[in-house]
């Protein structure tokens, strides 16, 4: 966390424990520790060490501190509206990610990845749990974590142009591209009844959180058929 932004951990902390609620004891307790890591993202980055150098350098440095995986949370909360929804459903999300497994991100839809610094190395993550059953979970965990939450969720699946979408203007490395159709699928199990979504969960847990495991499978299992993809271009291809 940077210096002076201390107060913001009681923002961050309801939605967490809402997420953690969701997730059967021993499963969280195999998840460990949720750490929550103020990140400043590669764009904001890069722009601010053209301009202010070895400062900006230092403050990235600090953002990324830590080697194990992490839910990012930029600098900014959103006081209402829009901004709002997105700080509640990228936490939320990134959380939910944490707990369900090592963090993964199909690749953005133009297929770059963040540039990083000079001197630093970037690995090509694997693309989970962005994708399949464990990404249904992990963004109905989130979505069910506060309203804000759920209409950030609910706009970015709906306004995606493509097939996989992330939850910040200004993203990191750490946070999750999620597919479309998994989005998709997520708002249809909050219609659902909450009770009977979560008990055929806690009781599946490990084979719905296996990065193995499909949507079609997941839909066996909750009696309930995986929403069609978004249309794919030749050019962008498939999110998952």
């Amino acid at each position: 966390m940077f210096p002076g932004f201390e107060p913001q951990i009681g923002l961050w902390e309801p939605t967490v424990r809402a997420v953690l609620a969701g997730v059967p004891p021993a499963a969280a307790a195999r998840a460990g520790p949720v750490t929550v890591a103020q990140r400043v993202g590669w764009a904001r980055l890069a722009e601010e060490e053209g301009e202010a150098g070895e400062e900006a350098s230092v403050a990235g440095d600090q953002g990324r501190a830590g080697d194990g995986p992490v839910a990012p949370i930029g600098t900014a909360w959103g006081r209402d509206g829009q901004a709002l929804a997105i700080t509640h459903a990228r936490l939320a999300s990134n959380v939910a990610a944490r707990v369900i497994g090592p963090p993964g991100h199909p690749p953005p839809p133009s297929g770059e990845q963040p540039k990083p610094r000079p001197g630093s190395t970037v690995e090509q993550p694997a693309p989970e749990p962005g994708c399949n059953a464990r990404a249904v979970v992990a963004l109905w965990l989130a979505a069910r974590a506060s309203p804000h939450a759920a209409a950030g969720i609910r706009q970015h699946v709906t306004d995606a142009r493509f097939g996989s979408f992330a939850f910040a203007n200004d993203v990191d490395l750490d946070d999750i591209w999620w597919g479309v159709r998994e989005g998709r699928f997520a708002l249809a199990l909050l219609e659902r009844p909450s009770d009977q979504v979560t008990q055929t969960l806690w009781r599946n847990w490990d084979l719905l959180t296996s990065p193995a495991t499909t949507l079609e499978r997941l839909g066996e299992l909750l009696g309930v058929q995986p929403p069609s993809g978004p249309a794919v271009t030749p050019d962008i291809g498939p999110a998952c």
